[in-house]
């Protein structure tokens, strides 16, 4: 990933195959093209932590700050940009095991 150092937590795939992975310390979303290089980054908030599509809305949650505890700092946000094509299909199943 690129920056001097990523922490990357969340990632959704979009329908035209770039992914869209999370990062605490850089405080935003890389996109990445389906080979895996890098393609472009945009900020969404402090200590951005995870996202998910509906339809061709990206929503980000941010932790406002970096956990140093388990008391809640309550200063969290939720944002979302608009991804023309918006995501990739979900897969829903279970590692060994049948799906239901």
């Amino acid at each position: 990933m690129p920056g001097a150092n990523p922490i990357p937590d969340g990632l959704k795939v979009g329908a035209d195959g770039r992914l869209y992975v999370t990062d605490i310390a850089a405080n935003g979303i890389h996109v990445l093209k389906p080979n895996g290089t890098a393609e472009g980054f945009f900020v969404c908030g402090k200590a951005t932590t995870n996202c998910v599509f509906s339809g061709e809305m990206l929503w980000v949650t941010n932790a406002g700050v970096l956990a140093t505890g388990s008391d809640p700092s309550f200063e969290g946000t939720l944002s979302c940009v608009r991804v023309p094509g918006g995501g990739g299909p979900t897969h829903h199943g279970r590692i060994g095991g049948k799906q239901p």
